[in-house]
């Protein structure tokens, strides 16, 4: 049987092993420079704007968006769009996620991810390694959550929030549109859109 094809947006080796968990081959990279793909035998497709000038030799091949900060791939979808493609999910065949949850278009979800029931994941947010989402949460589009973190029952993360790395987001607490929260950091108020926050317990970090 013929594996499925998908065209990378940006190139990072945890990603090229899950696609071969998930079933996909990867046909091409698309990044600023071919370095990403020292030691893989992987295709490199060319810039964003070079292979947009020709994006009918490409389109046929659904897209992942693999840059990790959450404003870089709202623009990278935006752009591909617009353009006549398509996007896809990878999702980790050893992912914990329960049949009563609402998973969007374009996520990606690592190794060792738990989500539990009722549960919603917005369109291209990221789940890395070992994160767990409990019952009832609530995340938005183009999120994107580090290795290890935790939200609790009921949590509501905004859009292009990004939570960090063995983080803590207690239960029914909210993290607001573009909001930040540090590595480490345990939260137990709200967090405001776009504000940022860190340590224990989190709190706002002051601007420069």
């Amino acid at each position: 049987m013929k594996r499925k094809q998908v065209i990378l947006i940006g190139g990072f080796c945890e990603i090229f092993e899950l696609c071969k968990r998930c079933g996909f081959d990867v046909s091409g990279v698309i990044d600023a420079s071919p370095d990403s793909l020292a030691g893989y035998d992987i295709k490199y497709l060319g810039t964003d704007e070079s292979v947009l000038a020709h994006s009918e030799q490409f389109c046929h091949v659904p897209l992942v968006v693999v840059p990790d900060m959450p404003v870089s791939r709202k623009r990278i979808v935006e752009r591909y769009r617009s353009a006549g493609f398509k996007f896809v999910s990878l999702v980790s065949p050893d992912a914990d996620i329960s049949q009563v949850t609402e998973l969007g278009e374009g996520i990606i979800v690592q190794s060792h991810v738990v989500v539990t029931a009722k549960v919603r994941i917005g369109a291209f947010t990221k789940l890395n390694i070992g994160v767990k989402v409990f019952h009832e949460c609530q995340v938005g589009e183009f999120v994107t959550i580090a290795p290890g973190a935790t939200l609790l029952g009921r949590v509501k993360v905004g859009d292009l929030a990004y939570i960090g790395a063995s983080s803590t987001i207690l239960p029914e607490r909210s993290i607001g549109r573009g909001g930040m929260v540090g590595a480490g950091a345990v939260v137990t108020r709200d967090v405001p859109e776009d504000q940022v926050v860190a340590g224990v317990p989190a709190r706002r970090l002051k601007q420069p």
